[in-house]
């Protein structure tokens, strides 16, 4: 870990200071040890000099300077956000709007902004961060005393795009980026800069225990990872130094500790195992096995839980950048491609590159493109080889896409006999196992391609980042529906954590609460009434008010509606206070005359209402959590041999949320249904289905059909209940039913296999049959 080495480091050089090291007295002026009579300054005497002087004839009491033992160095926290802003209470309930697992540094930056005097602020996001620009551009606004702040709205693919040129084109007077590490120092910037990482909490336990359940204490990891994860790497190092002591997690300076862009990656020690790679993508991992090739990578992806073996096509990659560069020998016209989306194009390379082109007799043009595009490039026609000076994974992944060799800086070195080629390297094969640098940020950087690795004031002369583009248009389309229900989500929590409309203990106490409730999440979120209300459905019945504790052993069945041929039923709400029971002592059951799923005491006979339906009882408890493994493991539900396709949860949100519905859906094993456990709300969700499975023809007709949207289950259903048991309880016999009769079960801990669920209850034997799932469903206006 990088902090506790710098920080051995500075100690041991502490300790090896001698015993008479210079010091100023602390309690005394430097000027009050002088010879008596002098006006003249005190200069400060280094460690030589002072030993020097107190060897030298005449020193001694008289010296200038006393020398004194060192003491322990002092260190001090400078630039300290004040306690006015931190506890601000304003300021506090706006950063609550923001994801709670994302750390957006607000206070930091409100405290930066007056520090500077900020009054017209450009901000710039990632795209995958945008989403969060108007909130945060109001709360700097409404507390940092800025007068405007500007959306930057332009790409931003990396750290090497930042776009200080732009915001100082804006007038801007501070610019403050999001999302990237600091690549181009802030004292070189042309208007003051921030950086915020973002960083984001994740599971650091169930990392380490996914790593402790795959890989032997022997193995020899490097964790490596992209900078959202990098303080949550040093986190699970600290938990895994004791099983794994070889587990190293390298650095390509300028990079933080483990830190990986998609074109500078260290390069790790030939005895590593294998590398652990902590992100949800596959960009910036492919640098680090580039640089790696032949040290197997395993990839964790923290919102999925998931770890994948990845490879990569090492040798093929390299068949074709060597085919483009001997492509390009035959090149009398080059184009020279600088890259202007940010800092993304490096000059003094353009510099360099056409005084070796000029010494070959080669003609070139220069072109300056904000991105690279195949298009783009195809109106040139002219052009018979391309050098892009932006990004070198725009030749990498995507080099077979434009119709002439486009080269990067490396290559182009290669084809000007200037770097020596990696097939001709020492030891190389002219397979997938050559170095090919992707050091294009590093600054120890090799000889042969020194001119990528020059250094000027601090300041990298080349940079080049990328991040993956997704061309899915399905996938976009999932994105997009992702980011519109994380504010929903956050009220959500909110209410989860704060409120109860449903307490009664303290009169109506509770009643200016659920107030309190309304305005808090029509200010912090500008929503109109209409959807606070909707939201309020989903308020758990746990009051934040001191007053109301009785109300956590109260239960409430809120709301409660399964037609199973497409009836909706009645909502019953109770509130009287119950007993505390155990599973064992509630039960769910179906009735077997109107396909309704309702719970009930155990033992007791549930009522039947004028109209025949049933009337619906409490139990104290919710339905038993699902527990995600330690492995990580998904559930499958008859998953057979084939895999899952699908590797995330989704949920389809087309607008605010309305009351949610649960039902229930019948259909034959195997049904085909991939399940995964949402560990953190403690249930587990529909996130896919098997190709040609049961699950999925229905669907398909489903979204065929509106009306059949109630037989189909679809992704984004909560699962409440499974079934089936051939037996018949009493309660149910006294209906008339007789076996074998279909009992709903609660979906509990041991539910991940079929018999677990029987074994548990200790009812019966699981049909091998027809299956009977309950579902929660949120309603759509257009569902």
């Amino acid at each position: 870990m990088a902090a506790p080495e710098s920080s051995q480091t500075l100690q041991d050089a502490t300790d090896a200071q001698p015993a008479d090291t210079l010091r100023l007295d602390s309690g005394k002026s430097a000027r009050t040890t002088a010879a008596a009579g002098s006006e003249q300054p005190v200069r400060f005497t280094g460690r030589r000099a002072a030993q020097a002087s107190a060897a030298s004839p005449g020193s001694g009491s008289g010296s200038a300077l006393a020398v004194r033992p060192a003491g322990t160095p002092k260190r001090f926290v400078r630039q300290q956000v004040p306690d006015e802003i931190l506890l601000h209470e304003g300021l506090n309930t706006a950063v609550a709007a923001l994801p709670a697992n994302y750390n957006f540094e607000i206070h930091k930056t409100v405290w930066r902004l007056k520090q500077a005097n900020a009054k017209r602020v450009a901000l710039q996001f990632p795209e995958g961060l945008l989403m969060y620009a108007c909130i945060i551009a109001d709360i700097l606004e409404s507390f940092a005393d800025v007068d405007h702040c500007f959306i930057m709205g332009d790409v931003t693919y990396g750290a090497c795009c930042i776009d200080d040129f732009s915001a100082a084109a804006l007038n801007a007077d501070f610019l403050v980026h999001y999302g990237h590490s600091c690549l181009v120092p802030v004292d070189v910037t042309t208007v003051p800069c921030m950086y915020i990482f973002v960083d984001i909490k994740i599971d650091v336990r169930h990392l380490v225990d996914t790593v402790r359940f795959n890989f032997e204490p022997s193995t020899n990891l490097v964790l490596a990872g992209t900078i959202q994860f990098a303080a949550s790497m040093q986190v699970a190092r600290q938990e895994l130094t004791a099983d794994y002591p070889s587990l190293n997690i390298p650095q390509s300076r300028p990079l933080s500790p483990g830190e990986v862009l998609g074109c500078t990656a260290p390069v790790v020690a030939t005895s590593a195992d294998a590398i652990l790679f902590v992100a949800d993508g596959r960009f910036h991992l492919e640098a680090i096995m580039i640089a790696n090739p032949t040290i197997p990578a395993y990839r964790y992806d923290p919102y999925a839980r998931v770890l994948t073996r990845e490879v990569y096509d090492q040798e093929g990659m390299r068949k074709v950048r060597r085919a483009a560069i001997e492509k390009a020998r035959s090149a009398q016209t080059f184009g020279l491609v600088l890259g202007t989306l940010g800092r993304q194009g490096n000059p003094r390379i353009l510099e360099q590159l056409q005084r070796l082109m000029t010494q070959k007799g080669l003609t070139h043009s220069v072109v300056l493109l904000s991105e690279v595009m195949p298009w783009k490039l195809q109106m040139m026609p002219h052009m018979d080889a391309w050098i892009q000076i932006a990004c070198p994974r725009l030749s990498i992944d995507w080099g077979e896409g434009f119709t002439k060799p486009t080269l990067t800086p490396y290559e182009a070195l290669i084809l000007l006999g200037q770097a020596q080629p990696w097939w001709e390297a020492e030891g190389a094969t002219g397979g997938g196992d050559d170095a090919y640098p992707m050091d294009y940020y590093a600054k120890d950087g090799g000889d042969e391609v020194h001119l990528l690795h020059v250094i000027s004031e601090a300041m990298p002369e080349v940079f080049t980042n990328y991040m993956e583009v997704n061309a899915d248009p399905h996938k976009l389309a999932i994105v997009a529906e992702r980011r519109q229900t994380r504010q929903v989500r956050k009220a959500q929590e909110l209410m989860t954590s704060r409120y109860n409309p449903h307490c009664t203990e303290a009169g109506a106490g509770c009643e200016k609460h659920i107030m309190q409730l309304r305005n808090d999440l029509a200010s912090v979120n500008a929503w109109p009434a209409e959807h606070v209300e909707a939201l309020l459905v989903f308020v758990p019945p746990v009051c934040f008010n001191a007053t109301c504790q009785a109300a956590a052993d109260r239960a409430f069945l809120t709301v409660i509606f399964v037609p199973l041929l497409g009836l909706a039923a009645s909502i019953a709400y109770a509130l009287r206070p119950l007993p505390k029971q155990t599973p064992d002592q509630a039960e769910v059951f179906e009735d077997p005359q109107t396909g309704s799923v309702f719970a009930g005491e155990a033992g007791t006979l549930p009522e039947r209402d004028a109209k025949g339906e049933l009337a619906f009882k409490p139990i104290s408890y919710t339905p038993w959590p699902v527990a995600a493994s330690e492995q990580g493991e998904r559930i499958r539900i008859a998953v057979g041999p084939v895999q899952n396709k699908q590797l995330r949860t989704y949920v389809f949100q087309k607008m605010l949320p309305q009351p949610s519905k649960v039902m229930s859906i019948t259909m034959p094993r195997p049904m085909g249904i991939v399940f995964e456990e949402d560990a953190r709300r403690k249930r587990a969700v529909v996130c896919g289905f098997l190709e040609g499975s049961v699950a999925e023809q229905r669907n398909k007709v489903a979204n065929l059909n509106q009306n059949m949207h109630g037989s189909a289950v679809r992704i984004g259903d909560v699962l409440r209940a499974v079934t089936a048991t051939n037996f018949v309880y009493p309660t149910q016999s006294l209906f008339g039913a007789k076996p074998p009769v279909r009992t709903v079960v609660v979906y509990g801990a041991d539910g991940q296999i079929w018999p677990k669920v029987a074994t548990a209850l200790k009812k019966g034997d699981i049909s091998d049959g027809e299956v009977t799932l309950v579902l929660e469903r949120r309603v759509f206006k257009d569902d």
